[in-house]
Formats: structure tokens, C-alpha cells, sequence
């Protein structure tokens, strides 16, 4: 066992849950959306997730009550001389708090083409009226009105480094958004080229829907829930680096103050393969029927959070809380989230070695007993959250370490089938979240009789043409492939999980490029 796990507390001083009953009372959110789906005429793949996205945004069951929509337009009507100095607040009757632009609410929310090229982040408009196509960081001053918060559903809204490689040498968001930001209090983005999807904004609102996680953690699970493959990033504003670092970390609501804008920190989250999955001779099923590994949930959470935990329902979520943790079971999708209270008092020491915090992170499973309800749980995946600022990149904040099931010889390709456990300051755990399955022992797995490897050119090509028909206009290549089980994730099972064949298509055309995740049954 590591020096580090023998200075952790008792696990059930360590652990707590992500979900708590209630939610934090805000101040009304005014929110102006802006989704451009046809970019043909600014020379541009289109991408038409991007409307379905806001759309489901707002028709959300977790929008909150005080969330109001100030306005939402689309396509050709996102106009450009509606982001710049001069015209992001107009009075305008279209508007219901009467004040167009993207500098009128309190959240602005774009989805659409960007990317950021030396120390200069370009959105692209809907059309070359009204200013032209390009939204460029050197014609912005968001925040100085009544904006306080931007989501940049964009590629490379929050560009590090190389984008790919944040770690390397390159683009700083302190930099790219100096003098763009005048007043914001956040933006959420993307380092690198995000996969095109719908369901961004409605993840966002369901991991906010009880208010006790930060707005930062909810923007990067939401992601992570659409592709691992995203890198996403939050920056912040404060009177200094470790004020606007604390802020990322504390800030639960969208607040219509400003906060100080003297200096800025960001984090990001990248996600690491640390093992391979099937290869594409690999025989597996073609599909299995899929159900929740039935867990002793109220001795499982009170051994996590104490003997004490007092027990609440609320249709189908159990919640199990003490004054050292929340463990929550959802039972609807067999997902367990079990959250520390009192990681806080590690924090600002270091975060261990990624050896060592994977030594925890097994010692965890061994302490929960999570390894023995499903022993063929492997390390697949880890992932990372660093932060940086105005002098780039600095320390790690947090190590998440996936282990993944076996399921008849493939791996589910997203979150069910999983357990996460995360390392955070002084090693201490900060979340364990849980979504185990098993095949249901009523169904008979049918065997898949074609060789894949024969296939590939085949698969391939059809999956850039199913590409190129959702979003024509641009140039395809595949960037990876995988396969496995199409299972769903944490925010939603699939109950019969075929295999499937997952390539991403990189779409591009100019300086624009978007990710696109096809999946091909099997």
C-alpha cells in the first residue's frame, strides 16, 4: 500500500455523493441563445446539432424556473454586429427583458463553428449580413453590460495549447480573452474540436438540477457524457489567479454580480486510454439485454457515508445522507454517486503521482467492495484536470480513474458498465460514481458470424457517407474507431446495448472543423 493511502481518513470520512435534495435559490437567469446550423454561405461545414441542442436546452424538465429565455435565434439571424462592442446591447422589442445582443443576458449560449488561432477566437455568424461572418475576441467587450456568464459550444472556444494537447505549447485563454471579457464572470468551452451532438445544454441542466455541484464540474461531466474525446474548459475571473481558481471550484449558480476582473484562471479535463478495448477481429455478441447489478444499496451507502446516514426517497432516487457525505442511487438507471464533504480540508496540497492515485483508486474499490461485485473490472481510462492561468499551465487538481466491465468480451463505449473513482488533494477520494450492469441471464446472446477486419473499408466509407448526409459541406476523414457496446450513460441506460462500430469523423472545410461520432450496428 502507498505511503499516501495510509494518511487517508477512514473511507466513510472520505467519500460523499453528488446529489443532494433541493435547489439553490438564484436570482432570475435571463439566457440569449444563439445556434447556427446552415453555414454555407460563410464557407463552412453545417453542423445541424447545433439548433437540436438549444432546442432540447429549453425544453429541458430540469430548466429551472427562474431560467428564462430572453431570446433564441438561429441561422441566418445570429448577426454578427449583435456580438461586437457597439451592438451586443440594443433595446429591442423582440427581446423579453427588452435588450438584444449578446452582452443582454445574463447567460449567453452560442452553438456553431469556431476555432482560435494565434491568441484570436473566431465564432462564425449565420450568414455575411449584418457585419459579416466572423464573431472575433478582438471585436468583443461581453460583461461590461448585463452578461455574466458565455457557453461556447464551439470548437476551440477555450483553446490550450496545441488544443489537442493542452499540455503542450501554444494557445493561453487568458490571453485569447484579455480584453474580450470585461465584465463575465465565466465561459465554458473547448480546447480541442468537440463532437457535434444535441445534448450538451440538457446534460448541463440535469447535473445543476439540485445545486450542489459547481457550475464547472457540471459543464465537464456534461461533456464527458457526449465523448470522452471532448476537452472541455472552464476560465474564470477574480482579483487574483487564486481567487478566480477558487471560483471555479465554489461557484454553484449563474450570479448577476460581477466579480472582480483583475486576473483569470482556467481548468481543463482530458481523458486518457489506459488500456485498449477489442480489436476488430475480436468476436463479440451483436447484442445484449442489459440490466442493473441489484446492489445492497442502503448497507453499500451507509458503510460509505456512516451508520448514521439518515434515508430520504423521491421517486425512483434514494439519497443517503450524514454530516460526512450524501450517497445517492438512481434507480431508473442503476447509478450510484457517492461524494466527499470533507475533501475540503486536503485541499490545496498536492494531488499523487498518476501511480499512486491509481493505487488509491484500487484500494477504493477493494474498500467498497466494489471489486468483488464485478472482478473483471480493469482500468481502462484515467483523466486529468489541470489548471493554468496569465503563466500557463499548472498543477493537477484532480486524477479520475474509469475502471470498465467486461461484457461478454466487449466494453461498453460509454459510461454504463463503469465505475469512476476520483483522487483529488492529499489523495484524498472525492467521488466515487458507480453505474455496474449485467447481462440479463433471460436473454441469449446471438453470435456475430462476420470477420470485421474483412469489413473495415466498408464500415469506414459508410460511416462518411452517414456523416457527410447530416452535415453537408465539408471534407470527411476518420480520426479513430473503436468497438464495442452501445450501453448509454450516466444519464441514461440502454437496456439492449448492441455492438456497434464507433468511428469518429473529422468534418472540415477552411478553418473549420467539427467531430462527428458514428456508430454502426453490428
Amino acid at each position: 500500500m502507498p505511503a499516501t493511502i495510509k494518511k487517508l481518513r477512514p473511507l466513510e470520512v472520505l467519500i460523499a455523493a453528488v446529489v443532494t435534495t433541493g435547489s439553490a435559490e438564484a436570482a432570475s437567469v435571463s439566457v440569449g441563445a444563439y445556434a447556427v446550423a446552415n453555414h454555407s454561405s460563410c464557407g463552412a461545414g453545417n453542423i445541424p446539432g447545433t439548433i437540436e441542442e438549444m432546442n432540447r436546452f429549453f425544453a429541458s424538465p430540469d430548466l429551472p424556473a427562474d431560467m428564462q429565455k430572453n431570446f433564441y435565434w438561429k441561422d441566418a439571424r445570429v448577426r454578427q454586429n449583435e456580438w461586437t462592442k457597439d451592438g451586443d446591447h440594443k433595446a429591442s422589442s423582440e427581446a423579453s427583458n427588452g435588450f438584444d445582443g449578446a452582452d443582454a443576458s445574463l447567460l449567453t449560449y452560442i452553438a456553431s463553428h469556431g476555432v482560435t488561432s494565434s491568441g484570436v477566437y473566431k465564432a462564425l455568424a449565420g450568414s455575411k449580413n449584418a457585419g459579416g461572418c466572423y464573431i472575433p475576441t478582438t471585436s468583443l467587450e461581453l460583461g461590461n453590460n448585463t452578461s455574466r456568464y458565455t457557453i461556447l459550444s464551439t470548437c476551440q472556444g477555450l483553446k490550450i495549447g496545441t488544443g489537442d494537447y493542452p499540455e503542450s505549447s501554444g494557445e493561453n485563454p487568458t490571453r485569447t480573452w484579455k480584453n474580450a471579457a470585461k465584465g463575465l464572470n465565466c465561459i465554458f468551452g473547448y480546447s480541442n474540436n468537440m463532437a457535434d451532438a444535441d445534448q450538451y445544454g440538457e446534460y448541463l441542466l440535469a447535473n445543476l438540477k439540485d445545486g450542489s455541484t459547481s457550475l464547472s464540474k457540471a459543464f465537464m461531466d456534461a461533456s464527458e457524457s457526449v465523448s470522452a474525446d471532448n476537452i472541455p474548459a472552464v476560465l474564470c475571473y477574480g482579483s487574483s489567479e487564486q481567487d478566480a481558481a477558487d471560483y471555479i471550484e465554489e461557484n454553484k449558480t449563474f450570479e448577476s454580480q460581477s466579480r472582480p476582473n483583475a486576473a483569470s484562471a482556467w481548468v481543463y479535463r482530458k481523458v486518457y486510454a489506459a488500456s485498449k478495448g477489442p480489436s476488430l477481429k475480436s468476436s463479440i455478441p451483436a447484442a445484449l439485454k442489459l440490466v442493473p447489478v441489484k446492489l445492497n444499496i442502503e448497507k453499500f451507502a451507509k458503510s460509505l457515508v456512516g451508520g448514521g446516514a439518515t434515508k430520504s426517497i423521491s421517486g425512483k432516487i434514494t439519497t443517503f445522507s450524514s454530516n460526512t457525505g450524501v450517497a445517492t442511487y438512481n434507480e431508473k438507471t442503476g447509478t450510484l454517486t457517492v461524494k466527499n464533504f470533507l475533501a475540503a480540508d486536503a485541499r490545496g496540497d498536492a494531488v499523487p503521482s498518476l501511480e499512486e492515485s491509481q493505487q488509491i483508486a484500487e484500494h477504493a474499490l477493494k474498500l467498497t467492495g466494489l471489486s468483488k461485485v464485478d472482478r473483471s473490472l480493469e482500468l481502462a481510462a484515467f483523466a486529468e484536470e489541470r489548471i493554468g492561468g496569465a503563466q500557463g499551465l499548472g498543477k493537477i487538481t484532480s486524477r479520475k480513474f474509469t475502471f470498465k466491465q467486461n461484457l461478454a468480451g466487449g466494453r461498453s463505449l460509454s459510461q454504463q458498465g463503469s465505475v469512476d473513482v476520483t483522487v483529488g488533494s492529499g489523495g484524498a477520494i472525492t467521488e466515487i460514481k458507480t453505474a455496474l450492469v449485467k447481462i440479463d441471464p433471460a436473454f441469449t446472446p446471438s453470435s456475430r458470424p462476420t470477420s470485421l477486419a474483412s469489413r473495415e473499408v466498408e464500415l469506414e466509407t459508410s460511416a462518411i457517407d452517414q456523416v457527410a448526409k447530416r452535415a453537408p459541406g465539408a471534407s470527411y476523414k476518420v480520426i479513430k474507431r473503436r468497438i464495442g457496446y452501445d450501453a448509454g450513460n450516466f444519464m441514461k441506460r440502454n437496456q439492449i446495448a448492441p455492438a456497434v462500430i464507433e468511428f469518429t469523423v473529422e468534418a472540415y472545410k477552411g478553418d473549420f472543423k467539427r467531430n462527428f461520432v458514428q456508430r454502426i450496428a453490428l
